[in-house]
């Protein structure tokens, strides 16, 4: 026979029940950043990522000087002068993005002796973006600098991650630069794009000459664990 007895133990168990899955709820961990772009210039410039969530493929603009080709598992470039620089771009971002990662393995081997562009977000409508200045990493408008002794010729991994309050710039692993700021450095537009080593407006602040080895995106901002262990080997899926 069901008693007052029973009746009250089964409340306490439902009771502990409940706190146990506040608890659980409580400590779960955030939720992981997935990749959403792999560019790993195996012959093309294709996205190895696929599925729902994932990027376009990577894509050159058309230009009339120097040398660009995919080779020996990297994009270089030579001998460009003007034209804004590689003209290399990921559109087709629909709305945009306001929180992400972009991870970059470079090397710069001919420079202009100031502003090199890295990474533009607005689709060459600013001069906003991530530029090489002066041996370091620059977020530009913003007074963030990044690692040091960065010449031409250095192998550099950069890691940036914006939310939509502040960003980080990661060299070789670390938390080199970190702001806040209001609503730049986001990939803006109904149909955003990001541009690599390509200065806005066909300007001269680029790099003539370097190549990349690989790029990934994340569909939100890296923990600084993340951001460490950004390029580690991704293993190839199982037959």
């Amino acid at each position: 026979m069901f008693s007052k007895v029973d009746g009250l133990l089964n409340r306490c168990r439902r009771g502990m029940v409940a706190v146990l899955g506040a608890v659980v709820l409580a400590v779960a961990p955030a939720a992981q950043a997935d990749l959403i772009g792999l560019y790993e210039f195996n012959g093309n410039l294709n996205n190895s990522i696929t599925g729902p969530g994932a990027l376009g493929d990577l894509e050159l603009a058309p230009m009339t000087n120097g040398t660009r080709q995919v080779v020996d598992g990297r994009l270089q470039w030579s001998d460009i002068t003007f034209e804004g620089g590689l003209n290399l771009k990921l559109g087709g971002i629909s709305g945009g993005m306001t929180e992400y990662s972009i991870g970059i393995v470079f090397t710069l081997m001919v420079e202009e002796l100031g502003y090199n562009k890295i990474l533009d977000f607005a689709n060459l409508t600013d001069d906003s973006g991530l530029y090489k200045f002066t041996g370091s990493i620059m977020a530009y408008p913003y007074s963030a600098f990044a690692g040091n002794n960065i010449n031409e010729g250095t192998q550099v991994t950069m890691v940036f991650t914006r939310t939509p309050a502040s960003f980080t710039i990661y060299v070789e692993g670390s938390p080199a630069a970190t702001d806040s700021y209001g609503n730049t450095l986001a990939v803006s537009g109904s149909n955003g794009a990001i541009w690599f080593f390509t200065d806005d407006r066909g300007r001269s602040e680029f790099a003539k000459a370097g190549f990349i080895e690989e790029i990934r995106i994340w569909n939100t901002a890296l923990s600084e664990e993340e951001a460490r262990a950004a390029f580690a080997h991704i293993p190839e899926p199982s037959a």
